[in-house]
């Protein structure tokens, strides 16, 4: 991917712990990229009752659980169960609804082995979306080995006051096959 968005091996490429940025937005959902020949069918209707059905669940779930606390229907505590199945049902489909709209690609490309980081947001401008995560969600940071050297410094100078001591390695283009090294 570096010829395509590392602006062929003059950028760099940060490195994260999934873990750490996927915790720091329980709202967000990791996929893996897949590679087909066509392109998917998305259902905007099953999508549709699929939130409704989450919603649902949501409320059913609050409202229960407010019947058992204080009017003391203990009975309706077999009902939860229910709901949350339902509701995590919902969300599941959502996921898959999901992963085929904003997570396909042609199989030419499945060379990337792409894997994204999808967030939803309610905002209705297109300025970007400004995620926070720790700073130890960054595990490495790859620069290319056509950055000019002014610029890796000044990027070196910069993790070194955010991020401590990142590791920095240089991905650089192998003389005997078509792979990168990173060292």
């Amino acid at each position: 991917m570096w010829s395509h968005y590392g602006d062929g091996l003059r950028g760099f490429c940060l490195v994260f712990d999934e873990v750490l940025v996927a915790d720091a937005d329980p709202e967000c959902y990791l996929l893996d990229v897949a590679y087909l020949q066509t392109p998917p069918t998305v259902d905007s209707l099953v999508y549709g009752i699929a939130w409704d059905q989450d919603w649902f669940s949501q409320i059913a779930i609050d409202e229960t659980t407010t019947a058992i606390e204080y009017q003391g229907r203990k009975e309706l505590k077999a009902e939860i169960p229910m709901y949350e199945e339902a509701g995590a049902e919902a969300v599941r489909m959502m996921h898959d609804i999901w992963r085929h709209a904003f997570g396909t690609k042609p199989t030419e490309w499945s060379y990337e082995r792409e894997r994204r980081l999808l967030v939803q947001s309610g905002r209705k401008d297109e300025l970007p979306i400004l995620r926070r995560y720790p700073f130890e969600a960054i595990k490495q940071v790859v620069v290319g080995e056509r950055m000019p050297l002014d610029y890796r410094r000044r990027l070196e100078v910069v993790l070194s006051k955010t991020c401590g001591d990142v590791p920095v390695t240089t991905a650089s283009r192998s003389s005997s096959t078509y792979c990168l090294k990173i060292v």
